[in-house]
């Protein structure tokens, strides 16, 4: 294979006809551009300059491999100059869980943003079921989604510890029925929930619904009935619930994150940047 760093030697050679120049020009010695030529002729099986005096005069073989060798050198700086064109334009566009958008990872892409300042990026928040069906049509480059514990394998994974949380003060698992406070239907902790309550034969009324998690930790604070949280979100007016309470641990939940399998360099690299902001989380 030929090393287009001494490609890049030939040429200065048979540009400026010397090998002192030509040294000067790639910022070699004039014995190392020397040693770069003896084994490209030898690699090439030909004599490719003739060293006549003063000056060094291609051959007709060094003629035909000039052409090419610039050819080469050519499409390796448009290939290095794309892919840097890559890594600092374009849209990027990232789908992430709200509570997730709204808490620790906002200063994280603040900073992913200032890393790439010529990039536009597209963030939106949502309910995992609506972004992963979004991922699956196409429209993140990534997503991070909540899920039960290995229903999807991704590229990073994180712990999401659920737990039942009431008000410290009201008790309404006590209650019959139990009020609860869920997400929309189709919302995996809303399914967790009443399955959960319906295997325990516990009576239950929905009380509240939203689809946004301020709203539901709000709620609960203020007395409107018991949910299913991930216990970073615990507050200090919640009650968590456990089995003392009639409350099983829930099933182990985790944060996913995915890229598709086109993703671009600069995708990969931003990528990159959330994992090492999340393993902090």
């Amino acid at each position: 294979m030929l090393d287009p760093h001494i490609l890049k030697s030939f040429i200065a050679v048979a540009e400026t006809k010397s090998f002192t120049r030509a040294s000067r020009l790639v910022g070699l010695t004039q014995s190392t551009v020397s040693q770069q030529i003896k084994r490209l002729e030898e690699q090439m099986s030909c004599e490719l300059i003739l060293r006549n005096g003063k000056e060094a005069l291609l051959t007709i073989e060094g003629e035909k491999l000039l052409i090419y060798a610039k050819r080469i050198c050519n499409l390796i700086n448009e290939a290095h100059d794309q892919i840097k064109f890559d890594m600092s334009h374009g849209l990027i566009r990232i789908g992430l869980p709200e509570d997730i958008a709204g808490s620790f990872i906002a200063p994280a892409l603040a900073k992913i943003k200032a890393k790439f300042p010529k990039t536009q990026f597209s963030i939106t928040s949502g309910l995992s079921a609506f972004l992963w069906s979004k991922f699956k049509e196409g429209d993140f480059d990534i997503v991070l989604i909540k899920q039960p514990e290995g229903e999807t394998t991704g590229i990073a994974s994180w712990e999401e510890p659920l737990c039942w949380i009431d008000n410290k003060q009201i008790h309404n698992y006590k209650l019959d029925p139990v009020p609860l406070v869920v997400f929309p239907s189709g919302a995996l902790y809303r399914g967790d929930m009443i399955h959960y309550m319906d295997s325990i034969d516990l009576n239950w009324r929905i009380s509240y619904e939203s689809s946004s998690v301020a709203s539901i930790c709000s709620a609960v604070e203020n007395g409107f009935g018991i949910t299913l949280l991930p216990k970073r979100l615990v507050k200090k007016d919640h009650k968590i619930l456990n089995a003392k309470n009639g409350y099983k641990s829930p099933r182990p939940y985790e944060l996913v994150m995915h890229t598709q399998t086109s993703s671009s360099s600069l995708a990969r690299e931003i990528t990159k940047d959330l994992i090492s902001a999340l393993k902090k989380y």
